[in-house]
């Protein structure tokens, strides 16, 4: 598989996978195919459609092919859009292997709508938790990592595409996730390290900046980082 800075983020994360389908102990009872292998059910979840979501999703489901959970990971990219149903939906009938199923409504997308993203959040966390027929959620963007890792939920979750997971309160430090079923990676310093690198190419003296001022709008940026790289660089930010 090409290592891409899509697919990178994700790679620990698939690193682990095997590990939590053999010995999840936390994990809702799986379903058994005829030979008594388990078969993990998976879903995904994601605050709305962006491109970054779709690349890492392909890579993953590269990743696992290349281990052998799946029989077909080249999912498709879709032309002109930003929606990953449609490689959701590419997987449900592709993927092939016994030991993963993408079920057909294991789909979710808020749409970047604060009001979907509540009613998302509660249909997901009903579905964990009462019908049990989740075994893994696969939690794309700061949106969706935020409404699951909070949760004491029965299944593991793992986080992808968000800028910086300890900003946005989906993990409490890079040492540890905080709970034994969530995976979040994170690249400590990234983005302060770009801002350095672009002063460095073009040293400028103001740097705008545009951005939702929320907590999410925040975290979405790294603007913690942001400011640590203006504050020693001596530069000014225009908000």
């Amino acid at each position: 598989m090409k290592t891409s800075r899509y697919v990178a983020p994700v790679l620990a994360c698939l690193l682990l996978l095997p590990l939590l389908l053999r010995d999840c102990a936390f994990a809702a009872p799986a379903q058994a195919d005829p030979d008594g292998e388990k078969v993990w059910r998976v879903i995904y979840v994601e605050g709305g459609p962006f491109s970054d979501y779709q690349r890492i999703f392909q890579g993953l489901a590269l990743g696992l092919e290349e281990r052998g959970l799946i029989e077909n990971g080249h999912v498709p990219l879709p032309k002109d859009s930003e929606e990953a149903r449609g490689m959701w939906e590419w997987l449900h009938q592709h993927a092939g292997g016994k030991r993963l199923v993408f079920p057909a409504d294991g789909f979710y997308s808020a749409d970047w709508d604060g009001q979907q993203r509540e009613k998302v959040r509660q249909e997901v966390l009903r579905r964990i938790r009462e019908k049990k027929d989740v075994d893994m959620v696969l939690a794309f963007g700061t949106w969706a990592g935020q409404d699951l890792a909070a949760q004491d939920l029965p299944v593991p979750v793992i986080v992808s595409s968000v800028t910086n997971a300890v900003d946005a309160g989906i993990i409490p430090s890079v040492e540890d996730s905080g709970r034994d079923n969530l995976v979040a990676p994170i690249e400590p310093d990234r983005f302060k390290r770009q801002v350095l690198l672009f002063h460095d190419i073009f040293a400028f003296k103001k740097l705008g900046i545009a951005y939702e001022d929320t907590p999410a709008g925040r975290g979405s940026i790294a603007l913690n980082e942001i400011e640590d790289a203006a504050r020693e660089l001596g530069i000014t930010l225009l908000r």
